[in-house]
């Protein structure tokens, strides 16, 4: 077994807590991760998620910044800095960070959102639908 196979356990393990609400020990677990992997996608993704979950927008946003500034293609951490900032109230970093992701590559599930919430993505704009 290797520190990648331990990091895995870790973050399945932190993310199964969050799942069932045990905030405190899912970060417990992917915490301290970031000291050995501080550009980790993975352990960025899975603290993220946690301070979504607990509504800590703030800091949800920061760590799915980070995401999507090492994987500009990451779609779910697209959705969750998406997600994190419109929470937040910062509907305009929102639609940027929207606009951003579907000038790399489609996703299905801004596709979903866009129409939920009356909007479309033509020639690389954001637009209300008629």
């Amino acid at each position: 077994m290797n520190a990648n196979d331990d990091i895995d356990r870790a973050l399945a393990e932190a993310t199964e807590l969050c799942n069932r609400n045990e905030f405190s020990a899912a970060l417990r677990l992917a915490e301290p991760l970031l000291v050995s992997e501080p550009a980790d996608p993975r352990v960025l993704g899975v603290l993220a998620g946690v301070y979504l979950r607990q509504g800590r927008f703030a800091e949800a946003a920061l760590y799915f910044r980070r995401v999507t500034d090492l994987s500009p293609r990451s779609e779910l951490g697209s959705l969750g800095l998406f997600h994190a900032l419109w929470a937040s109230g910062e509907h305009a970093l929102a639609e940027r960070e929207l606009t951003r992701f579907l000038g790399v590559r489609e996703s299905e599930e801004y596709r979903i959102l866009l129409e939920e919430m009356g909007w479309r993505f033509e020639n690389g704009l954001l637009r209300k639908a008629p």
